[in-house]
């Protein structure tokens, strides 16, 4: 077995009926482990190795019932858990020594929802119902661990259900180790494919959001779910969707030709072309743990220009009323559908208040031709003008005299604006025209 002389953490599984087989690249352990040994993995492991952060809903509710109901079936009902090792020892006893480096990609890769239920079950048996009930996430559950974990190992000894697993392991082959990380990383993706894991999910454990994480505002970074099923009410694919705006000017470079209506109509087709830059060879290269490292200086600084738009986006969404309201009185009088924009709001990202509320489709066109005011200077994208916010602030009335017809022409459909291409074409001339009235090239 392969061999490393340093380890982040480790843990010992008494496994039932279980079988060994190594092999060259991955080696593996099946069998099934009972209440004592998933007692030992919720106190010691993680789930960053996971894509997801466990939540409950239906899977962990059926999960619980069976537990409760019928804990003898429940390892032939499930698919169990998938342990990713950097070392496994056999010790005597049927006992396994599982010891684990980077714990970013080892651990629970797949069967994050067991646990979490197994956990909440336990809690239940060993508190209260009423306590497991309050654990609604993995991250509430190992902020609560400490306070449950001494309850609960009195009573694991009643406890009858076992849990199928499947360990993995470098194999043999002196290759084993240094391929170990890229293995596991396909591994990942492909197990949690069968549960249509989400395109955020794998974006984020590709690393793809690394650099946003790192540039984005800090009030903002925890608000953020980067991670899916973790706490955050910004999504990444709005992020996203803002940081194709300026990288727009050069994504052709780099086999991605952005088209401007599906920064509205389509985050998913967003997420695609982003993690398709991310991934291009002149953009990023990988890193031992096979996540990316952004090197492209363009990208990088387009996508720092993303991360401003955040506070472009907030300021629009509060002044764009306020202007429309300028050239045509009764914003708030037009229907969407069967309701008015009428009543009070928040902005997206910081959570404004705002006198209305209202979709983004009024709003991409005009992000999108504030390209207008971004300008390629060798390998570095920048502003035209000293401040954007500003700019805005001082031509929005003029741009919306012009861009009022269009709204109307739509019927105020903001879905049909946010589709019509020629909406973006003009919002684009219209910004140059003030720009170039400002006194600024073009």
């Amino acid at each position: 077995m392969a061999t490393k002389t340093s380890h982040s953490c480790d843990v010992v599984l008494k496994c039932y009926d279980h079988y060994l087989t190594e092999r060259p690249g991955v080696s593996r352990l099946l069998g099934e482990i009972d209440s004592r040994s998933c007692y030992r993995l919720v106190d010691t492991l993680d789930l960053l190795a996971n894509p997801r952060s466990s939540k409950v809903g239906t899977v962990t509710d059926e999960i619980e019932e069976t537990l409760e109901g019928n804990p003898e079936l429940y390892r032939d009902m499930s698919k169990g858990l998938l342990i990713a090792a950097a070392e496994l020892e056999p010790l005597d006893r049927n006992r396994y020594h599982l010891l684990f480096d980077n714990l970013q990609l080892e651990g629970i890769v797949d069967g994050g929802h067991n646990c979490l239920a197994i956990a909440r079950y336990l809690i239940a048996q060993a508190v209260s119902p009423e306590a497991a009930r309050a654990v609604r996430t993995w991250i509430d559950l190992k902020e609560n661990w400490e306070l449950y974990k001494g309850d609960i190992q009195d009573i694991l000894e009643d406890c009858t259900f076992r849990v199928p697993v499947e360990i993995i392991f470098p194999g043999t082959s002196e290759a084993a180790l240094k391929d170990w990380p890229h293995i596991l990383q396909m591994i990942s993706h492909a197990r949690n494919n069968n549960a249509e894991l989400k395109a955020e999910a794998k974006a984020n454990h590709g690393g793809h959001f690394d650099y946003l994480r790192e540039i984005i505002d800090p009030v903002l970074t925890e608000s953020v779910e980067w991670k899916s099923g973790t706490k955050g009410y910004i999504k990444p694919r709005d992020l996203v969707m803002l940081a194709l705006i300026p990288t727009s000017l050069v994504s052709e470079e780099f086999g991605v030709e952005i088209n401007p209506t599906t920064l509205y109509s389509s985050k998913g087709q967003c997420l695609k072309w982003y993690s398709a830059i991310c991934e291009h060879e002149d953009v990023s290269k990988q890193t031992p743990e096979s996540k990316i490292e952004l090197v492209n200086s363009l990208i990088k600084s387009a996508f720092k220009i993303g991360m401003q738009f955040i506070d472009i986006y907030e300021e629009l969404y509060l002044l764009f009323p306020e202007k429309y309201n300028d050239v045509s009185p009764g914003f708030g009088r037009i229907k969407l559908g069967k309701k008015k924009i009428n009543r009070p709001s928040k902005t997206k990202f910081y959570k404004k208040p705002s006198e209305f509320t209202y979709p983004d489709g009024f709003l991409i066109p005009i992000l999108w031709g504030m390209r207008a005011l971004l300008e390629v200077d060798g390998e570095e994208i920048k502003w035209k003008v000293d401040d954007p916010i500003v700019f805005l602030n001082d031509h929005l009335e003029s741009i919306m005299r012009v861009y009022h017809g269009m709204i109307k022409n739509a019927n105020y459909d903001p879905q049909a604006t946010g589709k019509d291409a020629s909406c973006y074409h003009l919002l684009t001339d219209l910004v140059e025209m003030q720009l170039y009235k400002s006194g600024v090239a073009v």
